[in-house]
């Protein structure tokens, strides 16, 4: 995990929805020299790219509602969850190729509260 993840998998999110930026200005838009946690994730998202009728929330939704979405690891991370189909999700981490796993694998690897 790299301090910037959770930056990383935001700044991914709003890739996918045409809104260009960079990890630079989101960390300083964060304001603190650590790690970003998921509910700095939600206010950056919020304050970043205001979307009428779409909100940054944290979610105990399964990670196959509505992707992309951040979703927060066991491990302290954060992935993107791009897309969910037959079973399976395309997923990346932050500075790695986006790869194909298994729903149960999702499942086991996250805490339970997605951010959208």
């Amino acid at each position: 995990m790299t301090p910037d993840a959770g930056l990383g998998a935001l700044a991914l999110v709003l890739g996918f929805h045409q809104i260009a930026t960079d990890l630079a200005p989101l960390s300083h838009a964060l304001g603190k020299g650590e790690a970003a946690e998921i509910s700095d994730l939600v206010r950056l998202r919020v304050s970043w790219a205001p979307r009428p009728g779409r909100r940054g929330r944290l979610s105990r939704a399964s990670p196959t509602r509505q992707p992309p979405l951040i979703a927060e690891r066991k491990d302290g991370g954060f992935m993107v969850v791009v897309a969910v189909r037959g079973g399976k999700a395309l997923v990346q981490v932050f500075g790695t190729a986006p790869q194909t796993i298994d729903l149960e694998t999702l499942e086991a690897d996250l805490i339970g509260r997605r951010r959208h």
